[in-house]
């Protein structure tokens, strides 16, 4: 079906809208259906020019068990079994079902490692693994393209901190809403989401985090939930939406969720202990304790369960607050423990009553069936067809994403831009860069050419690549483990290729991280007096940028294995302090023992040096002091030497000249980013889910 129906009104649109009326008609009831989506119809006409059209959903889960393997205690001795302990199976959830139609709103409650949050990611498909049981939506099992239909709000509000609240919602608009659709509708659907939540007076305020100032707390869940409502998901699922609000904007954020239930969503919450107003918003109620239900039903008919197992809530008590007081043995003078008891009593009720969730399989496939039987031959040929293309297409309508490559390059390659500006130009970064520049000048200022010198003017050539390597070595370190979580979101919803990300990201930030290293290389070249001829400069500024791009791409590569800045931290110093200590102007290669001289190939500093050694003494020609006549000078240099002798006394590697260092350093460059790409996609895998053995 076109995007006829969000452009206009036509005839063609209202009998395309009409015909999925029908079908919904299906799933739910006809009078829940009509109602939900006339609100929705109306709500939307008021508030935005264009809306991309959402197919209201029913989610349902049967018998839902999930359960973790933690690895037994291997024995310390290689290859005995003796001693080693088994894996021990831990159970998250047992046999969880429920159902949540178009337009109710469920909340999910219960102690702290009840599964809650399990649950979600169950049914949103994110957890680890596969789940036991059956989860369906409008009857069918989750397909690849089920994922663009749910909307998933994290408990924590990940976003990139330098982009502002509208900056975040223009690119996620970008990445997330079909090709087709226009730009400018894109941007219609921004303003329209901005205005529903109550963003506008906010919307250039960038995000912050806890060095930079940005937006409230309520503001940041409220750009979450923005963030998600953007491409109108049929079923929005919300992982402790209210935690760490005050009362009144948790109120406020649960109403907001009432009334996009009311709009026809399928809306399903975790809310650890909402107060009387917020319990009364809810449509349904699903208590877990233990990984298994305590209770499942109307919201409003909990009070009265409770009351006919013998727990009445005191009057004047949240019925929130008291349930969740039972479930952690809290019981108000009795002298057991009830929680189990709970557990027994929904079993006995579940086995006997007419609940929603088991009358559905049955009438599903009854209504799905009847379906079929008024389908034309045609129209079945037509959606044989599409599912067929569905498999293999790659364009944005039926393909995994809704983007091509390039849009997303774009895209992503801005806003990297845009985080690695507002990173970039901080005081503290300029005041270090030109802190160490001055006393670089001050310390090596206009090295005198004579062979008395020549020891210092290699010192300074070493620290000028040694500098480069860590500062921007340690900077790239940061990057990826703190873009990780907004990366794994943004994943798990089928936003983008990892490769358009990664790509965006080299695109962007290479360039950018040469800004500081070129005026920095501009300001000692000349002040430290090195080699005059313009080439040598311009070859120089060639090695720096070089030495950059292989620092950030080591640095990248560690980061993308640990995705921890302290583990990343550690290796990446041990690595530079190697790669130092290797790099040929502290020790000779022929002083090295022989069993540790190989490590000196590995280390890209040797190559930078000996590059940088090349490109100022080539030709050079340094004579005795004057009425020295020993031979030695009173550094214990002999004279006069040659540019040979130097490279021969450094144990430079000459014969393959500057470009032949530079090429391999450009390999470990590149090499190194490619790992680091592998290691990113291969090793961080946490969005997608795994079958069990």
């Amino acid at each position: 079906m076109g995007r006829g129906e969000g452009k206009g009104e036509g005839s063609g649109g209202e009998n395309s809208v009409n015909v999925e009326n029908n079908l919904k008609s299906v799933v739910v009831d006809t009078g829940e259906t009509e109602n939900a989506e006339a609100k929705d119809t109306s709500s939307e006409r008021q508030s935005s020019k264009w809306s991309p059209y959402r197919k209201q959903m029913v989610l349902e889960w049967h018998n839902v068990n999930y359960s973790v393997a933690f690895p037994g205690k291997q024995s310390w001795i290689p290859f005995r079994k003796s001693g080693t302990q088994e894996a021990k199976k831990f159970t998250i959830l047992k046999n969880v079902s429920g159902l949540v139609k178009p337009g109710e709103l469920l909340a999910v409650m219960g102690p702290s490692g009840g599964g809650k949050t399990t649950l979600l990611n169950a049914l949103a498909g994110r957890a680890s693994f596969i789940p036991e049981g059956e989860i369906l939506f409008d009857g069918k099992p989750r397909v690849a393209d089920t994922r663009r239909k749910i909307g998933y709000v994290m408990q924590d509000d990940v976003f990139f901190t330098n982009l502002t609240v509208r900056q975040t919602l223009e690119i996620t608009a970008r990445l997330r809403l079909p090709r087709d659709v226009p730009y400018k509708q894109k941007m219609e659907r921004v303003d329209y989401v901005l205005q529903r939540l109550g963003l506008l007076r906010c919307q250039n305020t960038i995000i912050g985090d806890q060095f930079r100032k940005g937006i409230s707390g309520g503001e940041r869940k409220r750009t979450n939930i923005a963030d998600v409502l953007l491409v109108e998901p049929s079923i929005l699922i919300l992982d402790e939406p209210t935690s760490g609000l005050d009362s009144n904007t948790a109120l406020t954020v649960v109403r907001l969720l009432k009334e996009l239930a009311s709009e026809g969503r399928t809306v399903i919450t975790t809310i650890h202990q909402p107060n009387s107003m917020m319990f009364a918003e809810f449509d349904k109620l699903l208590l877990l304790a233990s990984g298994q239900t305590v209770y499942y039903g109307p919201a409003k008919e909990a009070v009265n369960y409770f009351s006919r197992l013998g727990y009445e809530c005191p009057y004047g008590f949240n019925p929130a607050d008291y349930f969740i007081a039972l479930l952690t043995n809290e019981d108000f003078g009795q002298s057991e423990p009830i929680r189990q008891k709970l557990i027994d009593a929904w079993k006995e009720y579940e086995a006997e009553a007419d609940l929603d969730y088991k009358r559905s399989a049955e009438k599903l496939a009854l209504q799905h069936a009847e379906a079929e039987r008024h389908r034309t031959l045609g129209q079945a040929v037509k959606d044989y067809v599409k599912d067929v293309r569905s498999e293999f297409d790659t364009s944005p309508e039926t393909g995994k994403y809704p983007t091509t490559f390039l849009d997303q390059l774009r895209v992503l390659a801005w806003r990297a831009y845009l985080q690695k500006k507002g990173k970039m130009f901080e005081k503290l970064t300029i005041f270090q860069v030109v802190f160490v520049a001055l006393i670089v000048s001050f310390i090596w200022f206009r090295i005198p050419h004579n062979i008395d010198y020549l020891m210092d003017l290699m010192g300074a050539l070493f620290f000028a690549g040694l500098f480069w390597g860590f500062f921007t070595m340690f900077q790239s370190l940061t990057s990826l483990p703190t873009e990780k979580p907004v990366l794994s979101k943004e994943r798990a919803s089928g936003a983008y290729r990892l490769s358009a990300y990664f790509i965006g990201k080299a695109v962007v930030e290479v360039p950018l991280d040469l800004i500081y290293p070129f005026f920095f290389s501009v300001y000692i070249y000349w002040m430290l007096n090195l080699n005059p001829e313009a080439s040598r400069f311009i070859l120089f500024l060639v090695f720096v940028g070089i030495t950059v791009f292989t620092a950030q791409s080591i640095g990248l590569f560690i980061a993308s294995v640990f995705m921890d800045f302290r583990k990343s931290q550690t290796l990446a110093a041990v690595f530079m302090l190697t790669s130092m200590l290797t790099g040929g102007f502290y020790v000779n290669d022929s002083q090295m023992p022989v069993w540790i001289r190989w490590i000196q190939y590995l280390s890209f500093i040797h190559y930078i040096y000996d590059s940088f050694m090349i490109n100022q003494f080539k030709g050079e020609y340094f004579p005795c002091p004057p009425g020295n006549t020993s031979g030695v000078t009173s550094s214990g240099l002999k004279c006069p030497m040659t540019a040979e002798d130097i490279y021969s006394m450094r144990g430079v590697i000459s014969n393959i000249g500057r470009g032949g260092n530079i090429a391999i350093v450009l390999a470990f460059g590149i090499a190194f980013r490619y790992f680091a790409f592998l290691a990113l996609k291969y090793l961080n895998r946490n969005h997608k889910q795994k079958r069990r053995a």
